[in-house]
């Protein structure tokens, strides 16, 4: 695929996981993804590599803790070869009343336009505090 082709790729798992459609966004990842979020797991339990298995967990976790769904807002995409970098911003409310407002750089690799490997990189002690406080 093309940098265009795959920037399209990562627009939409995007906007999918935005409208809540996990199967969707699962759909666009490959079997064998590796999906890696920054932070030390004393803080953040979900940092670290996970599966597609696990991605699936994480991001169904998150959706029952929020009033409605993560809305993410892609401001930039970069391309080139199979690599797509994106500046995402993220907003929600989660059910005990806290907002979640995040800034986001993802390093996203693509083959023949899956999704195979995510760096994931946040404000982990925004994380920590919205998510996993008392």
């Amino acid at each position: 695929m093309n940098t265009e082709e795959n920037k399209r790729v990562v627009h939409e798992l995007f906007a999918r996981i935005s409208r809540g459609d996990l199967d969707g966004m699962l759909a666009l990842l490959s079997d064998d993804v590796n999906w890696w979020i920054a932070g030390e797991l004393e803080g953040v339990p979900a940092a670290g590599d996970h599966d597609k298995k696990q991605v699936a967990g994480i991001l169904a976790s998150m959706h029952q803790q929020l009033k409605g769904n993560l809305r993410l807002s892609v401001h930039s995409l970069t391309a080139e070869d199979e690599r797509v970098c994106a500046q995402v911003s993220g907003h929600g409310e989660l059910n005990n009343g806290r907002l979640y407002r995040n800034q986001y750089h993802f390093l996203i690799g693509l083959e023949g336009g899956k999704i195979v490997s995510v760096r994931e990189y946040l404000d982990t002690k925004h994380v920590e505090k919205t998510w996993f406080s008392p």
